[in-house]
């Protein structure tokens, strides 16, 4: 797959996952092979959740005879603040009822996010590396630069 970023749309289709599961958020954004981790953004482009996965299409296919569709997870926003607050990470809520077009969306994204790749077969010292996309601008609204936003 390609390393540059990769954007597509789709609905938070259920607000938990599996076994009513509140961490997990439903969404029917598809979600390809190494796209654990990314960001999920909401409208206004604020974090809305992190994907993690889908459903395994052929073990529900051979359980229940047809083949699930749309159907991926992601952490939902308040298990990140939770997270985020357990480790004194700071993070600014974004209540902006401001949309966004998709392309919008990505231009800004492509500005905070970076490419984590982990490789094997590799010594512990050269087996992961980020690549950021550019510069983190400082944010005006006083939280320190590179702080992530989450929509309410």
């Amino acid at each position: 797959m390609s390393t540059d970023p990769i954007v597509t749309t789709g609905i938070i289709s259920a607000l938990s996952g599996t076994g009513n599961d509140r961490r997990r958020i439903q969404t029917t954004t598809p979600l390809q092979p190494g796209s654990s981790g990314g960001p999920l953004l909401g409208e206004n482009g604020s974090l809305v959740g992190v994907a993690v996965g889908g459903l395994d299409a052929l073990k529900i296919a051979e359980f229940l005879g047809d083949i699930p569709q749309n159907v991926n997870f992601a952490i939902s926003a308040g298990t990140l603040q939770s997270f985020l607050n357990a480790r004194g990470v700071p993070y600014a809520l974004d209540d902006s009822r401001t949309i966004k077009t998709p392309a919008d969306i990505a231009a800004e994204a492509a500005r905070y996010t970076v490419l984590l790749e982990c490789l094997s077969g590799t010594d512990s010292a050269t087996s992961a590396r980020a690549e950021p996309n550019s510069a983190r601008p400082a944010p005006s609204n006083g939280t320190p630069p590179g702080a992530p936003r989450l929509g309410r």
